[in-house]
């Protein structure tokens, strides 16, 4: 293999970590938000219910 060819393979590599950690970021925060959002949707509803 020819030293662009690695150099090629490390930019895809650094890319592909960099994809994950949003991937992983955005639905840390999604269930986050999904969790508060039942919280509070669940609190309502038993104060409803009365």
């Amino acid at each position: 293999m020819t030293a662009v060819g690695r150099m090629f393979f490390q930019i895809l590599g650094a890319i592909a970590e960099f994809e994950h950690a949003l991937l992983s970021e955005r639905t840390r925060d999604g269930l986050a938000a999904a969790k508060t959002a039942t919280t509070s949707s669940s609190s309502l509803l038993r104060w409803s219910r009365r």
